[in-house]
C-alpha cells in the first residue's frame, strides 16, 4: 500500500489519526519520533487535527505532549468499553 502525500492537500479531511505502530516504538525508536515530529507540524499547518492511537505509557505521553500533539486515545487513558457503560461511568 502508498499514500500520495499531496492527498493531504487534495482531501478535505479535519482529523489524521496517527497509527500505533508509530505510537509504539516512541522512546525505542527515535527515527519515529523525527516522523511524528514532522507530521504533526505539517497537519498544524494545514489545521487539520491528530489523534495519537495507541496511547499506553506515560513515557509515550510525554514524547506526544512535547511533540504538540494535543489528543490521544489508548489504554492509558482507559480500556474500550460499551458505550452504555461509559454513560454510567463519565456522564
Amino acid at each position: 500500500k502508498y499514500t500520495n502525500l499531496s492527498m493531504l492537500a487534495d482531501v478535505d479531511f479535519g482529523v489524521l489519526k496517527l497509527d500505533k505502530s508509530l505510537v509504539g516504538a516512541l522512546g525505542s525508536r527515535t527515527n519515529y519520533q523525527a516522523i511524528l515530529k514532522n507530521l504533526i507540524r505539517m497537519c498544524q499547518d494545514l489545521v487539520i487535527e491528530v489523534v495519537a492511537e495507541g496511547v499506553e505509557t506515560h513515557e509515550q505521553e510525554a514524547i506526544l505532549r512535547d511533540l504538540e500533539c494535543k489528543l490521544g486515545q489508548g489504554y492509558l487513558y482507559g480500556k474500550p468499553m460499551p458505550a452504555s457503560e461509559f454513560e454510567r461511568a463519565y456522564l
